[in-house]
């Protein structure tokens, strides 16, 4: 394993890539408490072709998260994934536990991984995070330092690899930016002795209010998901080596409050669909 935020990877797969077993659950239930129109995402369900993934956010008292549970099936497999979300007393994340038996299983000799991150309270932004692990029984570290532009948003994250021995760069990703949204993602691997660009992400956006939007803990929680003020319409993926292009739209209808009450997207390929929960 060489990348630090290995919880937010295995989540993405989830969440994105069940494509081929029907989930056990039924995904159109609502969730207790949960509706159409409401403010507060408690759950979406994710469907692509006979798969379904369903994820549920729960929060503290201030309308933070503090607890993502995925489940339903991906790719044949039943999912079973939760992350815990540590805070302080200001509401700063101090540490991310990602809890799955797929853990044990892969070689970890635990359930759960946890990462802890290092917040600067004069600047308010979160400086770095470091995940420590045993995987086969050899001790093992994970890093990453976040960077910020003069306008106060993050300009990279730079993971590093180490272990007894020491640590090296590992993978950079670099983001830009369109007024209160994330233009682009530059993915980077580290060989050489120098960065290699593999992929860039560009997104464009509907004027309707993300309910995923937590700028401040984007950093932590997925830049990507959680950092834009509004939801996702088109993103373009190009792959670097070999060279591919990929494009996805996605529609979305609204509920009262204009959130998101159902998405479709499509790649040319496959359609997936999202239901979404609220209170």
């Amino acid at each position: 394993m060489k990348k630090l935020l290995i919880f937010l990877s295995v989540i993405a797969v989830v969440v994105s890539a069940c494509q081929k077993e029907a989930s056990h659950e039924e995904s159109n239930r609502n969730p207790g408490g949960g509706n159409t129109n409401g403010t507060k995402l408690v759950r979406f369900v994710n469907k692509i072709g006979n798969d379904s993934a369903i994820v549920d956010n729960s929060y503290n008292g201030f309308d933070r998260l503090v607890l993502i549970s995925y489940s339903g099936v991906a790719n044949g497999e039943p999912i079973n994934i939760k992350q815990a979300i540590n805070r302080d007393a200001a509401n700063v994340i101090t540490s991310s536990i990602l809890i799955s038996p797929f853990f044990s299983l892969a070689g970890f000799g635990s359930d759960s991984l946890v990462t802890k991150y290092e917040h600067d309270l004069t600047t308010g932004h979160y400086v770095r995070a470091v995940l420590h692990y045993v995987l086969d029984g050899v001790a093992q570290s994970d890093s990453a330092v976040f960077t910020y532009d003069n306008a106060g948003r993050v300009a990279s994250a730079i993971s590093y690899i180490g272990d007894s021995t020491g640590y090296e760069a590992d993978n950079k990703v670099e983001y830009t930016y369109a007024g209160d949204n994330l233009a682009s993602e530059k993915n980077y691997s580290y060989a050489g002795g120098g960065w290699q660009l593999d992929q860039i992400d560009t997104f464009e956006y509907d004027s309707k209010p993300n309910p995923q939007h937590f700028a401040s803990d984007a950093p932590v929680l997925g830049m990507g998901t959680y950092y834009s003020l509004n939801n996702v319409t088109k993103r373009t993926t190009t792959i670097t080596d070999p060279q591919q292009t990929f494009v996805t739209d996605v529609s979305y209808t609204y509920n009262s409050n204009d959130l998101p009450a159902t998405a479709t997207g499509s790649d040319g390929t496959n359609t997936s669909t999202v239901n979404y929960y609220y209170q």
